[in-house]
């Protein structure tokens, strides 16, 4: 039997595609609130799903931001994106040409 999500928020899988999207349509180069505004806007989330806290952070980050936190780090390793500077993510040489990850 499969797992149930227990999370309102897209999960990292799932916000991968936007995600690198998202950075398509900002240029190829943004700021992870640029992304994330972006993405929130894309995937027309309500507030329930933008306000849901991540369980056991003390920094107070919302689930949304931890799960695409983890979308770029995904997007990072698969060599699509890159940390240009703290908190700016650009679309890598190799994958300027893309509209899509897939």
């Amino acid at each position: 039997m499969a797992k149930k999500k227990k999370i309102k928020s897209p999960t990292q899988l799932e916000l991968v595609e936007p995600t690198f999207t998202a950075l398509v349509e900002l240029g190829g180069s943004a700021t992870i609130s640029e992304i994330y505004e972006r993405v929130v806007a894309m995937l027309n989330l309500p507030d329930s799903v933008i306000d849901e806290p991540h369980k056991g952070n003390a920094s107070q980050q919302t689930e949304l931001e931890y799960q695409l936190a983890w979308a770029r780090t995904r997007l990072k390793n698969y060599g699509a994106i890159s940390n240009s500077k703290r908190g700016v993510w650009m679309i890598t040489p190799e994958f300027a040409d893309k509209t899509s990850i897939s």
